[in-house]
């Protein structure tokens, strides 16, 4: 559980340390209920910006997912769609800004109109 110091700052995460294949099951929420724990830690989260680099927790959280994928940064999204055109706008910085997929796929199935 989240615990937070007064600037915001995480002093411990509910994802640090999490043991099992849970602490690092990236499928979407739909498929997912909450745990005990995992409400237990919405509730005592702070309600800083994240914007303004305000809130601790999303910071501490993002770190988290940088050093989990060896990246040099995080950026925390609200969805799967969201997390999906943010990648899709970093990477196609050139012409002919195109992406071939499968028909099936997630992104021409509910993001292109499909």
């Amino acid at each position: 559980m989240a615990q937070t110091t007064t600037n915001g700052a995480a002093a411990h995460n509910a994802w640090v340390g999490a043991a099992g294949a849970a602490g690092t099951d990236l499928r979407s929420d739909t498929m997912t209920t909450p745990t005990p724990s995992m409400l237990a830690a919405i509730q005592s989260c702070t309600l800083l910006d994240d914007v303004f680099e305000e809130d601790g927790n999303t910071i501490a959280l993002e770190e988290h997912c940088a050093a989990l994928t060896g990246k040099e940064a995080g950026l925390f999204v609200l969805s799967g769609t969201m997390g999906n055109q943010v990648a899709l706008r970093a990477l196609l910085t050139q012409p002919p800004y195109a992406v071939l997929c499968d028909q099936r796929s997630h992104i021409v199935q509910h993001e292109a109109g499909g």
